[in-house]
């Protein structure tokens, strides 16, 4: 006589947990599985980029190589969103 319902000292996986009880003998059945989680939901779409100028009113802070307008990732906000670009690069349209 050989186990082989895959159980707990089961030589084989032959048929079903607890289906071969003259050779396993009495098995306890498996904890249920537990629920799955409901999926995600999808991450909100980002803003569109709305593109930039350099045309701070402070010249000066255009190119300087540090962020000023405030948005994220900005050292300073000396200039309106937007205006200085080539240090902030894009910013979100913001509606």
């Amino acid at each position: 006589t050989v186990c082989d319902d895959g159980g707990p000292d089961s030589q084989f996986n032959a048929c079903l947990l607890g289906t071969d009880c003259a050779d396993c003998g009495d098995r306890e059945p498996e904890p249920p599985l537990p629920p799955s989680l409901p999926p995600q939901p999808p991450d909100p779409p980002s803003a569109p980029l709305g593109g930039c100028t350099n045309t701070c009113p402070s010249a000066y802070l255009i190119r300087d190589l540090t962020c000023d307008d405030g948005g994220r990732g900005s050292k300073f906000s000396d200039c309106p969103l937007g205006s200085d670009c080539d240090d902030c690069g894009e910013r979100p349209i913001i509606s």
